[in-house]
């Protein structure tokens, strides 16, 4: 008999089954207690189960697997982030730019500044996003290879919709992945429909769930196969997951470790309008894997955005690293961030919540990383956190607050230190041949000229020279010391100049000591 036979005698209604890194006997877990199981009552069973795993050693974790987290819930919270709302836009909302495509209003010179980084950098060129949700509605032509996302300042990228829930169907039946993916990456085009921020990004869209809360077996195994597959793709940087659920799944923190052990830049929603705070955002475990990102609302009061109120019940957290501001209360009604709706590419609806914030923060770490593609993700995550609003008082509600774009773009765009390193050997022992390389990084040149010298004497010049070889002689007793440099120039780029200096060491230093 398996331990699964149990669950008819445990609660949630005999749903619950356990998912373990092996099959364990109930035999095992008897053997272990030495409890008499015939008489026990639910909570007496439960604990001696949890008793007898704990003692097998064998068990990395337990949890509760094959039910559904909200089937007893009200249909609006299995539903919330679904419904498309379209009323009162009315074009105080956004701003068109050439060649005559809608900017959100969020995006704009008083909020996150897109529209001003955009002046000054790829706007996401060269950058792959992953985005994990809902999927893409297959009749927006706006976000289809074969249709329109390549068009007007858009082109030479690409878009994949993939699906590893309920088959492998991309196609969203909800559309929040849709307005997602149009905050991220819609195109800049003449069509009149809105500007992603990331417009030159390539995308790539896995639909996990039906819903914005992960419900249910399929889901979660859904979630674990594309984060999965995302961190095995070398062309993502930048995974953007706005859904969530309310509890803690092992498979799925253990995916996110994987994708993020693989490089990948994870931006997460902190919660939803209902004031629930959900995972993977809010998982001690995952503290450094997962940038979390809740909601504000903007205030014109509150000009450089230091004191915000969290937008829509959204959660404000010691957890949260990012807010966006993505909601503002007007004299006649409330706005949100724009997207795109369903399956009309061109017409506009609202996007809320900690999702918009997410995707707004994923789109504008493209345009950053886009700046220079030589830069690692902690240095793009420094970026923004620099360029947040709380950056040197850092909130313990909305971490370093809301991201001015302009800015981080104007930090990205600062080049590193180019950097020259010469390797060993730095002690030689042997009479003989002996080449030292150098090792070139952040330059802004394709070529470079070369001077080495030996102990102040140029010794090799050129273009491209990267390595140097020299006949070393072992001095009859004692050791030398002599210094070998090399001085590079770029040719291009900044011109810059940088020397790098390695003192080497020639003889038996033991031989020395005696």
């Amino acid at each position: 008999m398996q331990i699964e036979d149990l669950a008819g005698r445990l609660p949630m209604n005999g749903a619950t089954v356990f998912a373990l890194t092996q099959r364990i006997s109930l035999a095992q877990t008897r053997s272990a207690t030495s409890f008499d199981w015939s008489m026990a009552d639910d909570y007496t069973l439960w604990s001696a189960v949890v008793a007898g795993l704990r003692q097998l050693g064998t068990v990395v974790y337990v949890e509760p697997e094959g039910y559904n987290e909200t089937l007893y819930a009200e249909t609006p919270v299995r539903t919330s982030g679904c419904s498309e709302e379209t009323d009162q836009i009315y074009t105080s909302d956004y701003f068109t730019i050439s060649p005559n495509s809608k900017v959100s209003w969020h995006l704009g010179t008083g909020t996150h500044r897109v529209s001003l980084a955009w002046d000054v950098s790829p706007k996401g060129a060269g950058i792959t996003l992953g985005l994990i949700d809902t999927g893409i509605d297959s009749d927006n032509t706006y976000l289809s290879q074969s249709g329109l996302f390549t068009s007007g300042e858009s082109g030479g990228r690409t878009i994949e919709k993939l699906g590893t829930f309920n088959g492998t169907s991309p196609d969203d039946l909800c559309g929040h992945g849709t307005r997602m993916a149009g905050i991220i990456a819609f195109p800049r085009n003449n069509n009149g429909g809105i500007t992603g921020i990331a417009y030159k990004s390539s995308l790539v869209s896995y639909r996990v769930a039906n819903g914005v809360i992960i419900d249910g077996t399929a889901e979660k195994q859904a979630v674990v196969d594309a984060l999965t597959a995302l961190g095995n793709r070398n062309d993502v940087r930048i995974i953007s997951m706005s859904i969530g659920k309310y509890f803690e799944h092992q498979p799925i923190t253990q995916a996110v470790k994987y994708a993020y052990g693989k490089g990948k830049l994870i931006f997460c929603a902190a919660g939803g309008g209902l004031g629930v705070e959900i995972f993977p955002a809010k998982s001690p475990s995952l503290a450094n894997e997962v940038v979390a990102v809740t909601a504000a609302k903007y205030d014109y009061n509150d000009p450089n955005h230091v004191n915000l109120t969290n937008a829509a019940n959204c959660p404000f957290a010691s957890y949260v690293d990012f807010a966006g501001l993505v909601e503002e209360n007007m004299t006649t009604k409330t706005r949100f961030a724009l997207s795109t709706q369903l399956d009309n590419g061109a017409s506009l609806a609202w996007s809320k919540k900690a999702s918009a914030a997410t995707a707004t923060t994923a789109g504008i770490a493209a345009l950053v990383w886009s700046c220079n593609p030589n830069r690692s993700r902690a240095q793009v995550l420094e970026i923004l956190r620099q360029a947040g609003s709380r950056w040197g008082n850092v909130s313990t509600d909305y971490g370093y607050g809301v991201i001015d774009a302009k800015e981080a773009v104007d930090l990205a765009n600062i080049p590193l230190p180019l950097t020259v390193q010469l390797s060993e050997p730095s002690v030689i022992e042997t009479s003989g041949s002996y080449t030292w390389t150098a090792t070139i990084a952040n330059s802004t040149a394709t070529s470079h000229t070369y001077t080495w010298k030996w102990n102040g004497t140029t010794v090799a010049t050129g273009t491209n020279f990267l390595s140097y070889t020299r006949s070393v002689t072992i001095p009859s007793s004692g050791t030398v010391t002599n210094t070998l440099s090399l001085t590079l120039t770029e040719q291009g780029g900044l011109n810059r100049t940088q020397t790098a200096t390695l003192p080497i060491l020639i003889g038996d230093p033991s031989a020395e000591a005696e």
